[in-house]
């Protein structure tokens, strides 16, 4: 076995194989093959050239060995699988899920659990800007007025002031003026009956903005409808603006010299407006008119956007709160 080892490794050497203990009937059969090999060998020795002796037998001793390792190698990994497998699993833990190790949580549980008394984020409620870019108002810092005579109330804006007039020759005239003493609206009831002439001209007019009210109305004719808050523009040159209570349409032409602020009521007030104005129409040169507030657009659109201001809206909701006592 000396001698064949040396000359087969010296032609194909071959790794170190671990020792494997072979079954001895694999170790006869692997004797009796090299023993019968090495006869036929010597026979051959004598019937071949000079040059081949030594050399013929050494693919037949290397097949041999190479059986002997194929077998040794396929004990030896048969053993190392045999070590290396995990022993067979036992039964498995109901609280571990399977594909986890027995013990652990789902990943799903590991979350931080929501707490219900924990206070979350949140956003401040904010007003609507306007078109001047002030905010708008709760409303939470006005107050409630009431006329001297007791006959009438309404809601004030903040800083908004009220003083008695004598702008008409009526029971009572009252001004309502904003923070910065500019005229806002006229409160007047028991205004004695009046009337207006028209010139030549007349102008069309755009009703912008109506809000019916609760209040009565001892209106008839032509032209009576249920008492509202109107903002109308008088397509006029320049264009002159009305808001106030009106329980009358304008002219059934579409066309009008004027555009009336008044309610006809059927007690003791007689008649009453809240307006900026008892009579709007476009204003005349170098006359002033005593309690009227002139508002002027240049176009219906630019009074169309007035309404989008804080100051509209302020006007409007001091209007339509009106109630008699």
């Amino acid at each position: 076995m000396d001698r064949i080892e040396r000359n087969v490794r010296s032609v194909n050497p071959v790794p170190e194989l671990p020792e494997v203990e072979l079954p001895p009937a694999l170790l006869r059969d692997l004797m009796d093959r090299e023993n019968h090999m090495s006869t036929d060998d010597q026979h051959a020795d004598t019937a071949t050239e000079p040059q081949k002796t030594g050399i013929g037998w050494v693919p037949k001793a290397a097949g041999v060995l190479a059986a002997a390792v194929v077998v040794a190698g396929a004990v030896f990994v048969s053993g190392q699988f045999q070590r290396e497998a995990a022993p067979p699993a036992g039964p498995m833990s109901e609280s571990a899920p399977a594909g986890t190790p027995e013990g652990s949580a789902d990943p799903t549980d590991s979350a931080e659990p929501t707490d219900p008394a924990k206070p979350t984020d949140s956003v401040e409620p904010t007003g609507e800007p306007d078109a001047t870019g002030s905010t708008e108002e709760t409303g939470a810092d006005w107050s409630t007025y009431t006329t001297p005579s007791g006959l009438m109330a309404f809601d004030l804006p903040p800083a908004w002031t009220v003083e008695a007039a004598d702008f008409y020759p009526a029971e009572e005239v009252l001004a309502v003026r904003n923070a910065d003493g500019q005229l806002m609206a006229t409160l007047a009831h028991g205004v004695p009956p009046t009337g207006h002439a028209c010139g030549p001209e007349q102008w069309p007019y755009t009703i912008l903005d109506s809000e019916p009210v609760d209040l009565p109305s001892a209106q008839q004719g032509a032209g009576a409808i249920d008492p509202v808050f109107s903002y109308r523009v008088l397509e006029s040159s320049p264009m002159v603006a009305s808001y106030g209570l009106t329980d009358v349409t304008g002219s059934p032409t579409g066309e009008n010299c004027v555009l009336g602020n008044y309610i006809q009521d059927p007690g003791e007030l007689g008649t009453y407006f809240f307006a900026n104005h008892l009579f709007v129409a476009p204003p005349v040169e170098d006359q002033d008119i005593p309690g009227y507030r002139v508002l002027t657009f240049d176009s219906v659109e630019e009074a169309a956007a007035y309404t989008e201001t804080r100051e509209y809206r302020d006007i409007k909701r001091m209007i339509t709160s009106l109630q008699l006592q």
